[in-house]
């Protein structure tokens, strides 16, 4: 009987170390300041693209978990559990607002109350992201002998490459790679979609912080000419050209 037990113990036990995807938690960078007199270069997000292949696994969800636990055997987060909200309002939101919050320009922000001239037409950078990676760990919240669903808790993390390209000179200037986190410990039925906001929020500000990115947008600063296209990359993880 006492063996039975522990054996039912033991299956409570979380398993996410062994069944669950591992989700690396990534810092939100401290923003660069910006001078008081700073006229920043208007920017769009002009195109957001999940570059994660057909069919592929981003996460895990591990249901009907009480209290602390969260155990198998778990489901799997696939890609197109976030493909629908890729273009969504809010992942644009969470670009305009957090780029704006750090002194930047962004057309098309929502703190921007009194904006006459076209969002796109005024820009003179345009930023694509390019979502390469994302990691979910998901864990479905219920009461007490699960009596009904509170929803679901867990962590993203997200990878995503920026190409900055110049409306006036018709070429790219920037490229960079960024990452960015979100952990919820509060049930909420619309968790997945938050957390996805949220880890590119966290991926907007680290583009902010990023040197590169704010000597061009600030001050003007780009690669020089004739140099290598390697002076294109900013800081992080390189990208080949193309």
């Amino acid at each position: 009987m006492k063996k039975i037990i522990f054996v039912m113990l033991l299956s409570l036990l979380p398993l996410s170390g062994c069944y669950g995807v591992q989700v690396r938690p990534v810092p939100a960078e401290p923003p660069l300041s910006m001078p008081l007199d700073a006229r920043p270069s208007p920017v769009w997000l002009s195109k957001m693209q999940l570059a994660i292949p057909h069919g592929d696994t981003i996460g895990s969800v591990s249901p009907r978990g009480m209290g602390i636990l969260c155990r198998g055997p778990y489901g799997v987060v696939s890609r197109a559990s976030v493909t629908s909200h890729m273009e969504s309002k809010s992942m644009r939101d969470a670009f305009n607002d957090t780029l704006s919050a750090q002194g930047y320009d962004v057309a098309g922000s929502s703190t921007v109350m009194f904006d006459e001239d076209d969002d796109e037409a005024r820009s003179i950078y345009l930023v694509a992201a390019r979502i390469t990676d994302i990691k979910m760990d998901v864990c479905q919240r219920v009461t007490f002998l699960f009596a009904y669903d509170l929803g679901y808790t867990g962590e993203s993390s997200m990878e995503v490459e920026w190409t900055v390209y110049d409306r006036l000179r018709r070429v790219v200037v920037y490229k960079t790679v960024t990452r960015g986190y979100s952990k919820m410990d509060l049930p909420n039925y619309e968790a997945i979609d938050m957390m996805i906001d949220d880890s590119f929020g966290v991926a907007t500000n680290n583009l902010g912080a990023d040197p590169g990115f704010h000597a061009l947008l600030v001050r003007g600063v780009r690669p020089p000419k004739g140099t290598d296209k390697n002076a294109l990359y900013g800081p992080g993880r390189q990208i080949r050209p193309g």
